[in-house]
């Protein structure tokens, strides 16, 4: 599509408003209609992980699109005409033992360039468990959960929110940062908890409930509802770093670069 974009004949240009009506469709128009699911997750190979409301069925869809092509100038006849076409294909189902609550990516891959995923289960207690996919230990595998005794537990009560890789370089083992609603976690790839703290800061007495996680490191950087930045080191001691936008509503950060912090609100 790029290529014939940038091969396009000038004589055939189209208005901007339909230029940007085009695009704004085909970026952001939703996916094939599905039946109500859990979770789901893109990968990159045009397929993506499909969990149903009950957690106990998982599904690994393709997507394809069909007839996709540059906008043309249109008349008033062909106003409704489609330019693109979404089709979408299970090619795996597999049932499922334990309830699956959560898909999460991982910039983890097989030696035969399968992604690695993990999965928040929920145990019969009510208790959750993070596990990988099981093609992390074998790349024979396919995109199933391990077993859940293989992952790390969690406290009752406790909910996984999200999770962060460290970025580092290539040969590297990243870290993980796990965001619940009880605690702020740094563990290694084998879920040893290396460091810890509460969800909630206290600020003046009074409770600031963390928002959202991001690496700078070896550091975990975390927001709080009060739009402030803190940050905890390997050994679990929290330093405050900075604030946000006051005026920013829900900030999730996104990145943080040796000279911003990159972050994303209502």
């Amino acid at each position: 599509m790029l290529k014939a974009w940038e091969e396009r004949d000038p004589e055939d240009e189209v208005d901007p408003e339909e230029e940007d009506r085009y695009f704004s469709v085909v970026l952001y128009d939703k996916m094939p209609k599905e039946e109500p699911c859990q979770d789901v997750l893109p990968l990159n190979n045009g397929c993506y992980l499909m969990v149903n409301q009950e957690g106990t069925q998982l599904e690994l869809r393709e997507t394809v699109v069909k007839d996709l092509k540059t906008p043309v100038r249109r008349t008033e006849n062909d106003e409704n005409a489609v330019d693109y076409e979404f089709a979408s294909s299970t090619k795996s189902m597999w049932k499922l033992h334990v309830a699956v609550r959560k898909i999460l990516s991982t910039p983890l891959k097989t030696t035969k360039g399968m992604s690695v995923v993990q999965y928040v289960l929920e145990d019969s207690d009510g208790t959750q468990w993070l596990v990988y996919s099981k093609n992390q230990a074998d790349g024979n595998q396919g995109y199933t959960p391990m077993q859940k005794t293989k992952g790390l537990h969690f406290h009752v009560g406790e909910v996984v929110c999200e999770t962060a890789w460290q970025q580092l370089e290539e040969g590297e083992k990243p870290l993980i940062a796990i965001r619940t609603n009880q605690r702020i976690l740094m563990v290694d790839m084998d879920y040893n908890i290396l460091a810890s703290r509460p969800a909630v800061v206290l600020i003046g007495g009074t409770a600031r409930l963390t928002t959202s996680i991001q690496w700078l490191g070896y550091t975990i950087v975390y927001t709080c509802s009060d739009n402030r930045l803190y940050y905890m080191l390997a050994d679990s001691r929290e330093r405050p770093l900075g604030s946000l936008d006051i005026h920013a509503t829900e900030p999730l950060l996104m990145s943080i670069l040796p000279d911003r912090v990159i972050y994303a609100c209502k």
